[in-house]
């Protein structure tokens, strides 16, 4: 090899490792905030609502069943905080008409979404069915007859998610089109969850997260919402996770419309030491520019190749073949 070959390709390889990659102050473009586990504990404003604030979320997963203890109070307060789409979760495998109504309107959750036009609210239904043993069939079922049921609470800030399970069989079974219709038909934005060992995006293979994620991205045409992600590896520094997460959610597909962290939670909760979001990890949360300045009733970043700001609009559903007039 001349010498002057061997210039230019020296040349190549300094300007290929020198190349910028993602970063944490890479700017995200979608909502980015966390999942809220212990509302219910006395250390409400000074951890779990001050690191939210701290992190400068966006965007917030708030769990309604009572037994998680939280109020509606407090969503109206991370919407004072911030939060300009707010996810509402049911029960992880009793989402029945019944009693999604119980929380949803039973608990007051929905007259927060009556008395916020101006934010954008989904009600998750199910969280993670195979980990509590629940049948695909039956969760199918269940996704199914509760939004036919509860279609009296349609409101056009008022969405409906059908939560994967994190197994792609199941959520074959979930996702498939039957006599009665399919979820994709009925529903207006899908949930999945990403974690890994090290990183979250590219998703590690040897988990079925990026299974799941790929049948919704090429078995409906809905929007996503990741609404559980995090890095389990213990001896990875919290700071370091926190870049990961933002590099991770900078790169994602434009179908996924925003991002939850797991978990924001009380002091005392130690069920997952390894993910739980500290002081330092909101730090670097709120580094990226895209932002609100202050944490408090700043509007959304545009969203990415959206031709205007604010929240996607809610797409409604059509009836199921068969449903009841």
């Amino acid at each position: 090899m001349g010498r002057s070959l061997r210039f230019v390709v020296v040349i190549i390889l300094v300007a290929v490792l020198l190349r910028p990659g993602p970063s944490a102050k890479a700017a995200i473009g979608i909502p980015f905030g966390a999942d809220l586990i212990a509302p219910g504990s006395n250390r409400w404003d000074d951890v779990e609502r001050g690191l939210f604030r701290r992190m400068r979320g966006n965007i917030a997963r708030f769990r309604i069943p009572v037994g998680f203890g939280g109020s509606p109070s407090q969503v109206e307060e991370l919407i004072d905080d911030g939060a300009r789409t707010v996810i509402l979760t049911t029960e992880d495998c009793d989402f029945t008409p019944d009693r999604t109504r119980a929380d949803l309107v039973g608990r007051g959750f929905y007259s927060v979404v009556e008395r916020h036009p101006e934010v954008q609210f989904f009600i998750e239904v199910s969280n993670e069915t195979n980990i509590c043993g629940m049948d695909p069939y039956r969760a199918r079922f269940w996704m199914l007859e509760t939004r036919e049921e509860l279609r009296d609470l349609d409101r056009p800030n008022f969405g409906w998610m059908a939560s994967m399970p994190t197994v792609l069989r199941d959520a074959e079974i979930i996702l498939s089109r039957q006599d009665d219709g399919a979820v994709g038909d009925v529903y207006d934005a899908i949930a999945v969850h990403h974690y890994g060992d090290y990183n979250v995006w590219p998703l590690e293979d040897h988990y079925e997260w990026v299974d799941v994620t790929n049948l919704v991205l090429t078995q409906t045409s809905l929007p996503l919402y990741v609404t559980e992600i995090g890095i389990n590896d213990p001896a990875t520094p919290k700071p370091e996770k926190a870049r990961r997460i933002l590099e991770a959610v900078a790169q994602m597909p434009d179908r996924i419309r925003g991002v939850m962290v797991f978990a924001i939670t009380e002091p005392q909760d130690n069920r997952w030491p390894q993910y739980t979001v500290d002081g330092a990890m909101a730090d670097v949360f709120a580094s990226r520019p895209d932002a609100p300045e202050d944490g408090s009733r700043a509007p959304l970043p545009e969203p990415r190749h959206a031709p205007s700001s604010g929240p996607p609009p809610v797409q409604r559903a059509p009836r199921r073949t068969g449903a009841r007039p």
